[in-house]
């Protein structure tokens, strides 16, 4: 199942799309990219950013966001919202940062090449996954973290 997380700074996303098979740990990285917010206009530079977004989540047949990528983004696939404040209290043993720099546990999930950067998307994706197979076996989502959401 291609998976994608997305992580929303000020004036950029970070995009990572994942193979990943529900009930396995190990995924393969499709793609991680950082889309940043052009100078200029600012409804131009938001247009501009939501495209680029949309773009990549076409290309890889899935979407997840906040704001204004989530809007984009909805257009393309259904979107699951996880907020990061209930991630630290549901997801894993450990707070979040603490997976973030773990490279044991990227590497154990076939993503040493992840930059880290993307991390925090990445995680966003596992820990719906890992919700998604707790949650009386529907496949339905917690609504654990940041922006999230699955073709």
């Amino acid at each position: 199942m291609i998976c994608s997380g997305i992580a929303v700074g000020a004036d950029y996303a970070d995009v990572v799309i994942v193979d990943a098979e529900p009930g396995k740990e190990a995924m393969t990285l499709v793609t991680s990219r950082r889309v940043q917010l052009q100078e200029g206009d600012r409804a131009q530079a938001f247009r501009a950013l939501g495209d680029q977004v949309a773009n990549i989540l076409r290309e890889s047949k899935v979407a997840e966001v906040r704001g204004l990528v989530l809007y984009v983004a909805s257009g393309v696939s259904q979107v699951t919202s996880i907020n990061p404040t209930v991630l630290s209290k549901t997801f894993g043993d450990r707070k979040p940062k603490e997976y973030l720099k773990d490279e044991g546990y990227w590497n154990d999930r076939n993503l040493k090449n992840l930059e880290k950067r993307y991390r925090e998307p990445c995680l966003l994706i596992i820990a719906n996954q890992e919700s998604s197979n707790r949650l009386n076996g529907r496949g339905e989502s917690l609504g654990l973290a940041q922006t999230l959401s699955s073709a």
